[in-house]
């Protein structure tokens, strides 16, 4: 349980507004599955290019190795995302907003980038949806009362 004290302004403070509930409690959802969808598409799509890299051409191998690298750079902050998420550390307001900018620029590389490289043209309404999740958390995580009064642990 917080104490009035421990938040930045106790006058401000209201404990009915700490708690993982609420759309928060939805927030923490959908990083639990970004994170589980992530991990088990990526794996099922990367199991078969790894167990086969030598049959791949050069040129697609550093390609790969990129979206690769990126593929575990986004879990891991999913991962970690979820740590501060459930220990209520302030420091997740940052992480997150970090997430949510990586996260575009994973889209935005994977489009116009990887996905011409493998011979395909980029699909900017697949990056709708994606976009649409960012905006909207974004504009919680900047505006809402109840992540200011949640996450205050260092």
């Amino acid at each position: 349980n917080v104490k009035e004290e421990e938040y930045p302004n106790a006058n401000d403070y209201d404990k009915n507004l700490h708690g993982l509930n609420g759309w928060l409690a939805f927030l923490g959802f959908s990083i639990i599955l970004s994170a589980l969808i992530s991990i088990i598409l990526n794996g099922r799509n990367y199991w078969p290019l790894i167990t086969n890299i030598n049959l791949i051409i050069p040129a697609y191998k550093i390609w790969i190795g990129l979206e690769f690298t990126m593929i575990v750079i986004l879990v891991a902050i999913q991962l970690y995302l979820l740590y501060l998420y459930f220990n209520k550390k302030k420091r997740f307001i940052l992480m997150f907003k970090i997430y949510l900018a990586y996260y575009l620029l994973f889209l935005i590389t994977d489009q116009f980038l990887i996905v011409p490289m493998v011979g395909s043209k980029p699909n900017i309404l697949s990056m709708l949806r994606p976009v649409t999740y960012v905006v909207i958390w974004s504009f919680y995580i900047f505006n809402s009362k109840q992540v200011k009064h949640t996450f205050l642990y260092e």
